[in-house]
């Protein structure tokens, strides 16, 4: 359950009827009751920066510009913070929004968790929790972007490893170590107390487990040609 005091606002613009305030209030609360019963820790507080113009919600992540498809975004260790670009029509698909709200309200439980973890971890984490996994198999090519040194996502940038269907990837590694060790294990892994300098082999330790090994399980089920 969340905390008693855990506190949340919605700063919406002008812009906005009572339906979407309703609406968008509704999937929050309804996904933080969800996550409270998944991580062992919750945010002291959660704040929604809901914008209807793409411009003004832009201007507030800090970026210029961005792919069509980034339509909300929390900081890079923040706790408390979501951007929220209120796109009318994706407002009217009420599966994809929800999926969105409860991505990002995953980041902030995950960087409760451990804001040291790196970005393929935060964001498989939020792909797998908001069942955003699009398809069951890796190409050769995009995993041998993403793990050229024979570890995922090892020096490879998160904007670039988004180019070779990186959040994919990441949310199927992610669903690996659950579905092989459950979910409570696998967040306990990574507990900030028990992990303060992610490395894969790190990881699979906590596992009590080859790296190479694991990994090698992995991409037999997962990387096609």
């Amino acid at each position: 359950m969340p905390k008693k005091n855990l506190k949340i606002k919605f700063n919406f613009d002008n812009d906005v009827g009572q339906r979407e305030i309703f609406f968008i209030a509704n999937k929050t609360r309804a996904n933080i009751q969800k996550l409270s019963t998944l991580f062992p820790y919750t945010p002291v507080s959660i704040t929604i920066h809901s914008f209807s113009k793409r411009t003004a919600f832009l201007k507030a992540v800090g970026i210029n510009s961005a792919p069509r498809w980034l339509v909300a975004s929390v900081p890079p260790r923040s706790t408390s913070d979501i951007f929220l670009h209120r796109n009318q029509k994706k407002l009217g698909e009420a599966n994809k929004i929800d999926r969105v709200i409860l991505h990002e309200l995953t980041h902030l439980y995950t960087n409760s968790l451990n804001p040291n973890l790196p970005d393929w971890v935060k964001e498989g984490i939020s792909v797998y929790i908001a069942q955003q996994i699009n398809k069951l198999t890796i190409s050769t090519e995009n995993w041998k972007k993403i793990i050229p040194g024979n570890i995922p996502f090892e020096k490879v940038r998160w904007q670039t490893a988004t180019k070779y269907d990186g959040y994919n990837i990441a949310g199927l590694l992610v669903r690996f170590l659950v579905k092989k060790y459950g979910l409570k294990r696998f967040l306990n892994a990574l507990d900030r107390h028990r992990l303060q300098h992610f490395s894969w082999n790190k990881l699979t330790t906590n596992f009590n487990e080859d790296g190479k090994i694991l990994l090698t399980i992995f991409k037999n089920n997962f990387v096609k040609k």
